[in-house]
């Protein structure tokens, strides 16, 4: 498949729905009012993991850790409980709706349909671009160390 603008391909149909990208995905989160942005800087070492926990069992919005210590030049971030429950009894499951491209105030029932479609769909074939978001930041050879990803620790 040859390569394409992205602009092109983003124009096209439905691309720029949620479940599409991981970047609207976080933008829903914030229409929403769903995501707490956290620019102090996070230790991956169990603290990470300790802040993205309570989110989870509070139904509190989503943490997006924007400051990882030992990450370089800000290129790593973490979006804690992406599709955890929400604390809204009307929106409980509005994150996992999100991910489908369903609305925030979609039912379990809608949720487990649109999952079980995807069985019987026809597969979206992969669309290769020549630049794009996923392109802006490279790492080759050397450069890349799976030691200086800033994964969380947990307990």
């Amino acid at each position: 498949m040859a390569p394409t603008d992205l602009s092109s391909y983003l124009s096209k149909s439905n691309r720029e729905l949620p479940h599409l990208n991981f970047r609207e995905f976080v933008e829903a989160l914030k229409k929403d009012d769903d995501i707490v942005e956290i620019d102090d800087e996070i230790d991956p070492y169990l603290e990470a993991g300790a802040i993205i926990r309570k989110a989870c069992e509070t139904d509190a919005p989503a943490p997006l850790l924007n400051n990882m210590k030992g990450a370089e030049n800000g290129l790593w971030r973490i979006l804690g409980a992406p599709a955890s429950l929400r604390h809204d009894p009307a929106q409980k499951y509005g994150r996992v709706a999100r991910h489908l491209g369903l609305p925030p105030s979609a039912r379990m029932k809608e949720i487990l349909d649109k999952m079980t479609s995807a069985a019987h769909a026809t597969p979206i074939p992969p669309n290769i671009v020549s630049s794009g978001p996923v392109k802006e930041n490279k790492l080759f050879g050397d450069e890349f160390d799976l030691d200086k990803l800033p994964s969380p620790w947990l307990h």
